[in-house]
This record gives C-alpha cells, sequence and structure tokens, in this order.
C-alpha cells in the first residue's frame, strides 16, 4: 500500500479514506503526511534502498520516519491552530478499533503502537509551550516596533 505522500510533491491520497472526528483529527494525520515530506523520507528511502543495491523495495517508512514525522507534525498542527491534543486521541481511535473501523489492508500502516502513543504525550506539552512562547516573543517584538515608532 503506498503511503498517502509516496513523495515530495504528490498530494495526500489514502488520508479521504480515514474517519476523522473533527478537523484537529484531519489536521492531526495531514500534519504527520506533510512532515514526511518537509523531512525528505521519500528521499532518505530511496537513498537507503539503492545502497543496497536493490532499488525501491518498500513503499512504506521505517519506525525512525514515522516517529519523526509525528514529531514534526504535532509542532505543525500546534503552530496552525489545531488541538494537538487530537493527535493522541485519532491514533488511540485507531488502534482500539483496529480492523472494524478501517480498511483492513491500511491497518498495518497506521499502528499506534505503545512507543508512538507514549511520544506524542511528551511532544504535545512541547509544542504547546513552544507556540506560547513563540506568541509572547512576537507581542514582545509588535510593542518593541511601537515604541521606537
Amino acid at each position: 500500500m503506498p503511503s498517502a505522500c509516496r513523495a515530495e510533491k504528490s498530494a495526500c491520497s489514502r488520508v479521504c479514506l480515514l474517519p476523522f472526528a473533527d478537523d484537529d483529527q484531519l489536521a492531526a494525520v495531514l500534519s504527520h503526511e506533510i512532515s514526511h515530506a518537509l523531512a525528505h523520507h521519500v528521499s532518505e528511502r530511496m537513498a537507503r534502498e539503492r545502497t543496497v543495491g536493490h532499488g525501491l523495495l518498500s513503499l512504506s517508512y521505517d519506525r525512525q520516519q514515522e516517529s519523526e514525522a509525528d514529531h514534526i507534525g504535532v509542532f505543525l498542527m500546534t503552530f496552525a491552530g489545531y488541538d494537538p491534543n487530537q493527535a493522541l486521541a485519532f491514533w488511540q481511535e485507531m488502534e482500539e478499533a483496529g480492523h472494524g473501523r478501517i480498511p483492513e489492508r491500511y491497518y498495518p500502516i497506521i499502528r499506534a503502537d505503545e512507543r508512538r502513543m507514549q511520544q506524542l504525550k511528551g511532544w504535545i506539552p512541547l509544542a504547546k509551550a513552544a507556540k506560547t512562547s513563540l506568541r509572547r516573543a512576537s507581542n514582545c517584538a509588535r510593542a518593541c516596533r511601537k515604541s521606537l515608532e
């Protein structure tokens, strides 16, 4: 099964097949997929496969790339104004529902194991804090500009 974003310049396709409770959950998945493109995961995978000498053997990302996309994605969605807690909620729902909620052929691709859940729980407060910090810095910069006028 191809990933939702098979290459950096492709559009997401698999995402429309997943059930979303709200826009925040959709943002969680889209930001995750966009993160694969931002991190050049397709290029990394192609380079890795070339060094083995077999061409492109797998269309799926490895565990490290999935983790990196989760990490970047939580920050992207938070900075875009979406609730990062819904990323955790989405993956929990996917894991709990398993085969009953999503087509069976997609289930192995979107598993939410305990490691993924713990990482998300750790990154969400960091993303929220980073957004708050950026907002404060932005407000400070505005105040400084006004005082110089």
